[in-house]
């Protein structure tokens, strides 16, 4: 019977964990989402930049 107990309370722990790292997991999720949004704005302004600064060399040439 102990062994059952300590069997129950083992995989109370392991499901306790796989909770937490889910949770941890969409938490991560979230934030590279958001960081792969930020580096998408970035490239947009840098892809901006570069046309403008293109295009002003075409003109003074």
């Amino acid at each position: 019977m102990a062994n059952i107990v300590e069997s129950i309370e083992v995989l109370t722990s392991a499901h306790s964990k796989l909770i937490q790292a889910e949770r941890l997991l969409a938490l991560n999720i979230q934030v590279m989402q958001q960081l792969q949004l930020h580096v998408a704005e970035d490239i947009a302004a840098v892809e901006h930049e570069i046309a403008a600064a293109q295009q002003g060399y075409v003109q003074a040439v």
